[in-house]
């Protein structure tokens, strides 16, 4: 059972980093995506201009479109042209992102849809595999590519993409997917979903972008395993989360006559297993969540009494001996009864720190009116100070609890979310400084997206653990006030050559 899962049984052929100062001559092939040692003789004299020679693949796979126009202007080279292996120019520059050859190939008349490689890939194949999000979208919006067509292995431009490890372009294709009817549950050729690659690499933004997307949690692959079983082969709680939390069944048997709980005791992962279920049943029943919280947030106020009882009560060894155990008793049922799993993210989210700072507070002011202000009474103003501190400081705790942090409106219709993804993959912006794939809105210019709220807030500071959420904005921003992406000057420079500059 545990051969079956072994990585080189299941794992694609991957792309390898190349580099570009090799001479295309001495290159090897390690994978499918690789490119291939041209063997076309386009090369300018050794008396050019430019200085020295250069193939056309070469020149597209550097990103230099002078050298590129260069070569097609006195036709050394042809954009139909391709290596020893199929692998045309515009494969070379969708490989490395760079828009601006891509742009003047199409304009010269390259196919956009023309197969090359070991595995006969497009061009959009070898930009999704690489996670290039630019080149992808300029390859379907300007040069028409079809998203549809497979690979020599089956694989989809949506197959790749996951492959990549990019959440922001699965979630692209996704979009672009519903005018192109880009099936979100499209198999390769051992009928693996793009949510099983998700699974299998472990990669949980992918998977939840896909599940939103309506991706099914109980497509069965060749061998009838489904998306669960990877999950838990790749043993990750997030992922088994999801798909719990998605209700994925658990009595599906594969071609062995195995469950999920099966292949959960033979790789011994029952205790990530316990914790993914324990999470997935925290999202299934927020009720039971939302109870859970309010008792831990109310624990310490009956347990800090019974400690300061206790140092009363006994002699000091002995008192702190009894307050070591009762404090463990606290701290032993909130971590492993209350909380949907033993973590120290778990831990920090919940209000069990805040509840301690809280009930500490409250004992200190009692304690202050009924003994150190009954003592004091003749010192007015040490105790007047007292007062006015503690209210100051009690009043921005509350503020900075129950205040608005400035979170982002995010609720857009499904057409404004295209539309923003849009005009950030025109601008050569779509990528997670500029975009917040769970909230799906455009991020002004200090926001950030804060995962104890789940929000976008406009100018994120920090995250505090005893106020469970953002600071406030000292200014909230409305709705209505325009934002502004955080952009570098020569890189919205560099992105206009890139996306407009074809000459």
């Amino acid at each position: 059972m545990m051969d079956k899962y072994q990585e080189q049984d299941l794992q694609p052929l991957l792309l390898h980093d190349i580099d570009d100062s090799a001479a295309t001559t001495t290159t090897t092939v390690d994978n499918a995506y690789e490119p291939q040692p041209p063997s076309q003789s386009s090369t300018l004299p050794s008396s050019s201009p430019i200085g020295q020679e250069i193939t056309l693949f070469e020149a597209s796979h550097q990103g230099s479109l002078l050298l590129v126009r260069h070569l097609l202007d006195l036709k050394k080279a042809s954009v139909r042209d391709t290596d020893g292996s199929g692998v045309s120019a515009l494969h070379y520059a969708a490989l490395g992102n760079h828009t601006a050859c891509i742009k003047h190939l199409l304009d010269r008349g390259a196919e956009v849809d023309v197969m090359g490689g070991p595995v006969a890939a497009t061009a959009l194949h070898w930009a999704t595999r690489s996670g290039c999000t630019t080149a992808v979208h300029l390859l379907l919006t300007y040069g028409g590519a079809d998203p549809l067509l497979t690979d020599g292995q089956g694989y989809n431009a949506l197959h790749l993409a996951v492959h990549s490890g990019n959440a922001i372009l699965v979630m692209y294709l996704l979009l672009y997917g519903e005018l192109t009817k880009l099936d979100v549950d499209s198999r390769d050729n051992d009928q693996h979903t793009a949510l099983m690659w998700a699974a299998y690499n472990a990669d949980e933004a992918c998977m939840e972008v896909l599940l939103r997307s309506g991706a099914d949690v109980h497509a069965k692959d060749r061998t009838l395993l489904t998306t669960l079983h990877w999950a838990v082969a790749k043993s990750d709680v997030a992922c088994m989360r999801l798909l719990l939390a998605r209700g994925a069944a658990l009595d599906v048997v594969d071609e062995q006559g195995k469950t999920v709980l099966d292949l959960v005791k033979d790789m011994k992962v029952e205790k990530k297993w316990n914790q993914a279920i324990s999470q997935a049943q925290a999202l299934l029943y927020p009720e039971t969540k939302k109870r859970n919280a309010t008792i831990i947030l109310s624990l310490p106020f009956v347990v800090l009494p019974l400690i300061l009882y206790t140092l009363t009560l006994f002699p000091w060894h002995i008192s702190l001996l009894l307050v070591l155990i009762e404090s463990l008793v606290m701290h032993m049922t909130v971590v492993h009864v209350l909380l949907p799993a033993p973590l120290p993210e778990e831990l920090i989210k919940s209000p069990y720190l805040t509840g301690i700072f809280q009930s500490s507070a409250l004992w200190v002011f009692l304690s202050w009116a009924w003994t150190v202000a009954r003592g004091t009474s003749h010192l007015l103003t040490l105790n007047f100070i007292f007062i006015i501190s503690f209210v100051i400081a009690m009043s921005a705790f509350y503020k900075a609890v129950m205040v608005d942090p400035g979170f982002l409106d995010n609720r857009l219709t499904f057409d404004e979310q295209r539309d923003v993804v849009y005009d950030l993959a025109d601008k050569a912006s779509l990528d997670q400084r500029h975009f917040c794939i769970t909230c799906m809105i455009r991020k002004p210019l200090r926001s950030k997206h804060c995962k104890r709220c789940n929000r976008c807030v406009a100018k994120f500071d920090h995250s505090t653990r005893l106020q469970q959420r953002s600071p406030p904005m000292k200014t909230p921003m409305r709705n209505d006030m325009p934002t502004f992406i955080a952009t570098n000057p020569k890189e919205e420079e560099k992105d206009a050559v890139d996306l407009g500059g074809s000459g």
